[in-house]
């Protein structure tokens, strides 16, 4: 403090006024984020109190008793079309109260368009006799940044797969994978067998003095009763999603759907020939023997690769920072620990229902990728999934005329420019999966390899030989062909 105070005495005074001022903006700042968060959390914990007080006070009902006022409010048998119209401010103010309460979303689409909101409404009156649980699994099991949503759309879009992307989001805070691994199980095995968990709950299971990580993460799940919902194909078609007649803009998933009726969804789920899990906020591939020996489940764990290269410039262009000797040190070292119980330990519960895929070779030659994922979870390659990757990646299709599709057939251009969005599940592939070598220097290179050695070698990704070669050689393939399945276990 004596320190502190000869230095600044030392100061001149306009330097000293600066520091002052300084000093006051980081302790108000500071100070307005602890009250925001501290407020959040008693919302989100007053709101989990009220349900357990009273079993009647859930998502439905107050959905329901908030639209009953809507209705009163816009759709009133004295108010006319043009009024409808001019009270879309009332709808508004309705729904941000709405999300905020409880993910019950009235879309303002339905604001000028009663037949649709109607439509809504009965939607989520339904209810139809629960069909028997999914029995069949598939979980695509990788890390952030890994070419996951692009690789996933291979299933997302086959008719017979119901989706899930990211399911464990709302027990997950950034890069820690490791806690909460009993709610993990929960939710995968409510997933797996298309039973759409109750997001409050699983929140109330969280460690009080905890809660408020999480606020946000179980929010994106609450608002819609449905993790990431647009990411899921059936969740936006009409079946579940009402689309408004009156609207001129361009449907938006996200922004024109409402809440999702879980008995319905789940219906719609268990009504496919499997269901399908993206994850990449799981660290140990044992967590799912549950799904086997518990539940008996027919499970298929799709591994998804990618070079640690690719990773970390795909992750270094989100954030602009980036962690190799702690973030991307335990990625690799996630990698590396899976593949080898995958590949090699072999685990009864696991035998024959392990492949592991790279995302390199999903994006240099997505037919031959995608037939053998189908393969290997028994799903049949149609035309409309082949139009699809052609219409996704920038690819040329080859195929006959006949309703099999036929990849040596006579070909069939259909190149489409691909969305660069970081966050898309489109890409221009060939030009993706080594973007890296253009953009990351030497150096950092070479020490993301000394990192990654290990995950490195054993999905055969080759590092660098000298720095001429790497800056002015950009046609050099750092993978090769066929990964290594041979090696014995150290």
């Amino acid at each position: 403090m004596v320190t502190l105070r000869r230095v600044t005495t030392a100061l001149p005074f306009h330097r000293r006024l600066l520091l002052f001022i300084a000093i006051l903006s980081a302790s108000t700042c500071l100070s307005i984020y602890s009250i925001t968060k501290y407020k959040l959390s008693r919302q989100v914990f007053k709101l989990e109190e009220r349900s357990s007080l009273n079993p009647l006070y859930n998502a439905h009902n107050v959905f329901t008793n908030i639209n009953q006022s809507i209705n009163e409010s816009i759709f009133s048998q004295q108010t006319s079309s043009n009024q409808v119209i001019s009270n879309q401010a009332v709808l508004q103010r309705f729904q941000p109260r709405v999300m905020r309460l409880n993910g019950s979303v009235v879309p303002s689409v339905y604001g000028n368009d009663r037949k649709a909101y109607q439509r809504y409404v009965d939607y989520l009156a339904r209810r139809e006799e629960p069909l028997p649980l999914q029995k069949k699994v598939v979980v695509i099991l990788t890390n952030f940044r890994s070419g996951s949503s692009f690789f996933s759309e291979f299933l997302n879009q086959h008719p017979d797969v119901f989706y899930s992307f990211e399911p464990l989001i709302p027990v997950s805070h950034r890069d820690l994978c490791n806690e909460n691994i009993g709610l993990k199980r929960k939710i995968l095995s409510d997933m797996a067998q298309c039973i759409v968990p109750t997001w409050l709950h699983m929140y109330s299971k969280l460690p009080k003095t905890l809660r408020h990580v999480y606020n946000r993460n179980i929010e994106s799940c609450v608002r819609k009763r449905f993790c990431f919902a647009p990411f899921t194909a059936e969740l936006c078609t009409e079946e579940h999603c009402v689309k408004s007649s009156t609207t001129t803009k361009p449907f938006d998933c996200w922004a024109d759907c409402g809440v999702y009726n879980q008995n319905l969804v789940e219906n719609t789920c268990r009504r496919k020939k499997m269901t399908a899990i993206k994850l990449i906020r799981l660290c140990d591939i044992n967590v799912l023997k549950e799904l086997v020996t518990v539940y008996n489940l027919d499970l298929k764990v799709v591994h998804l690769l990618r070079d640690p290269r690719g990773i970390a410039n795909s992750r270094h262009l989100l954030s602009r920072r980036l962690d190799i000797n702690q973030s991307l040190r335990s990625t690799c070292n996630r990698q590396f620990s899976n593949a080898n119980v995958g590949l090699y330990e072999q685990p009864d519960w696991l035998k024959h229902r392990y492949k592991l895929f790279r995302y390199e070779d999903a994006a240099s030659n997505p037919f031959k990728v995608a037939k053998s994922l189908y393969d290997f979870v028994g799903l049949n390659f149609t035309n409309g999934i082949v139009d699809w990757i052609a219409e996704h990646t920038g690819q040329v299709i080859q195929r006959n005329t006949s309703e099999s599709p036929n990849i040596n057939g006579p070909v069939q251009q259909i190149q489409i420019q691909a969305n660069n969005n970081p966050w898309g599940r489109t890409r221009n592939s060939k030009e993706v999966f080594q973007k890296w070598t253009r953009r990351l220097p030497f150096i950092i290179v070479r020490k993301i390899e000394s990192v990654c050695k290990e995950a490195m070698e054993l999905a055969g990704y080759i590092p660098l030989t000298n720095v001429q070669d790497y800056r002015f050689n950009k046609t050099i393939q750092y993978f090769t062909q066929e990964f290594v399945k041979d090696r014995p276990v150290n």
